[in-house]
Order: C-alpha cells, then structure tokens, then sequence
C-alpha cells in the first residue's frame, strides 16, 4: 500500500491472487486478512518516535547495542548475531538493530507506563491484540501482538514525514452528486 503523507490518500495497493491471476482479496486493506505482524518495518514508528517524543531523544542519541536480557531468561539478538557497542539511534535505526529498538521500547515504556503506549498506538492508528500476549517488549521488533494491515503500515511511517500528524489511510478524495 501506498499513502500520501500528507492527506493519507491511499495512492497504489498491490492485492492479492489466486494461481489463476484471479483476484482474491485485497491484501493492502482487509483486516479479516491481511492482518500481519510488522516485523521490522514499524521499527521507527515503536520504538524511536516515542523516544524522541517522549525522552527528547535525537538521531544522535548514543545507545548500547549488546545482548539484552529481557528479565523473563530471553535475551534479544540482532538478526547477524553481531553487536557494535555504543551507536547512534540513527546508526541503530539505518541497520534495524533490534537490541537498540527493544532497549528504546523499554526505555519509553519505563518513562510513560504501557497505558500510555497503548494510548500511542491507538492514536497513529495501529491494533494492539492482546488476547494471547500481553503488551511487552516484542512489539518493539513489530512481533505479538501488534498486527497491522499494509495501509496500516503505510500510514504510521508516513506520520513521520508529517510532523507527527497522522491520517487514517482513505481511498475517497471526493463525492460528487449528479447536479455538481
């Protein structure tokens, strides 16, 4: 899905096809079906804008990026099993290292209690399901229980290149009546 930045315009969508090239669903916007966890992609939305909004961090806020122990005996890796030491968010962010992201998510969590960060997540429009996993640090690499539609996505990250303002995603930009 494709969205406009600043109108939240739905622009372009790519669905969904059966073997047969027969249309099937559209995967940009149906929450029955195009539901997915985010993974990384919603890095920057979870964990850093809270961080620069919350903690007046900045891109070159320095942040430790080694093995981290949840508290529950999990201990968060980066995707190259690797660690850099002390880097930059911007660093952390341009290489989608998921210490520094989980440590950002805990950071702001600590700072404004995860009602707050629910709150957050509500108002740039993304569905936290919590019916199986409890609101914890996962989210911050885009796992349970945030779920998102690819509109979804699309329109979460273009709140960052809107001044924090976001816009629910639409495809109706005008209605017009047969007398004009």
């Amino acid at each position: 899905a494709v969205v406009n930045n600043k109108t939240g315009e739905i622009v372009g969508t790519v669905g969904g096809y059966d073997y047969n090239g027969q249309r099937i669903t559209n995967r940009a916007t149906n929450t029955k079906y195009a539901r997915v966890r985010p993974a990384s992609t919603l890095k920057p939305v979870v964990s850093y804008a809270p961080a620069y909004n919350y903690l007046g961090w900045s891109t070159d806020h320095i942040i430790t990026d080694d093995p981290y122990d949840t508290g529950g005996g999990f201990v968060v890796t980066n995707y190259d099993n690797r660690y850099e030491g002390e880097i930059t968010l911007d660093r952390a962010i341009s290489d989608s290292r998921n210490v520094p992201a989980v440590k950002t998510f805990m950071t702001v969590a600590d700072k404004i209690g995860y009602d707050a960060y629910r709150q957050y997540f509500t108002n740039i429009g993304l569905t936290i399901d919590e019916t199986n996993n409890g609101f914890g640090w996962g989210v911050a690499m885009g796992n349970d229980p945030l779920y998102a539609t690819p509109a979804e996505m699309a329109a979460a990250n273009a709140m960052l290149y809107n001044d924090g303002k976001y816009i629910k995603p639409h495809t109706v930009v005008r209605i017009e009546f047969e007398d004009g």
